[in-house]
Order: C-alpha cells, then structure tokens, then sequence
C-alpha cells in the first residue's frame, strides 16, 4: 500500500483551513522522475559534490534544488507537473478525506505559493522519508 498524508494549511493566508491528500506515486514512477530530474540537473551541469553522500537527506534536497535551478525550464516544468497531478488532491471536506478531486481539475483551488511549497516539499519528505529513518532492520542483511 503506498503511502499517504492528509495536509491541513494552518498557516496565514487564502488557503487556511483547506486540506489536501498526498500519496506516494509506485516505487518505479518516483525512480523514473528521480532520474529524470538528475538527468535534467546533470545536463544543466550541476556536479555532486563528494561530501553530499556523508550529508543525508537534508543535504540532498539542498544540492537537488541547487540543481534544479539551472534546468531548462522545458525540463523542469513537466516534472513540476507531475509531482502535483500525480501526487497531490484537493479534500474538499475534511470530514470525508477519501473524497478527493484532481487539483488540475480546479487551479484556483491554491491561491497562496507558501501552499503549493509546503505541498511540493511533503510530497518530497513522503517519498524520501526512508533517509532520515533508515534503520538496520530494514537494511539489506550480509550473508
């Protein structure tokens, strides 16, 4: 079952009190966009820098957006798009949050960028969680 996280916006603004569901795209969907945004960033020239391996994910994500920067914008827009058509939906009652419609479906539906950001970054943190929490059970084993 993948993964999922109902987002409630807390924060000041036009989206206070709106709800929005993430779900994970399949681990061979996030493998595919993950190559397609280090593919994207390597032809922009970014560099990995030996120390990110030692960084963790908080290191990652900041080399990664670093990255992303110098993409062409023909690159990166799809790959924005798909994040959110694949990975984010609106709850239009929280009470019910199985209900969801498409966000693409209603674009006025975010109205404020500190939303669509905060949602960005938990699609990240759902799909790359496993860095920060990795543990030895879950590991690999030598034999």
């Amino acid at each position: 079952m993948r993964k999922q996280k109902i987002i409630k916006i807390d924060k000041v603004g036009r989206d206070i009190g709106k709800t929005f569901a993430i779900e994970e795209m399949s681990a061979f969907d996030f493998e595919d966009w993950v190559f397609r945004v280090f593919q994207g960033m390597a032809q922009a020239g970014a560099d990995v820098p030996d120390e990110i391996a030692g960084a963790g994910a908080a290191g990652l994500m900041e080399w990664g957006i670093k990255g992303v920067v110098g993409m062409s914008w023909g690159q990166l827009k799809p790959l924005k798009d798909e994040m959110v058509d694949r990975c984010v939906q609106f709850v239009p009652d929280a009470e019910q949050p199985d209900i969801r419609v498409s966000i693409h479906q209603f674009p006025d539906t975010i109205e404020e960028l500190s939303t669509l950001l905060t949602l960005r970054r938990e699609v990240i943190d759902l799909h790359t969680g496993f860095f920060s929490g990795l543990d030895k059970a879950s590991s690999p084993k030598e034999v």
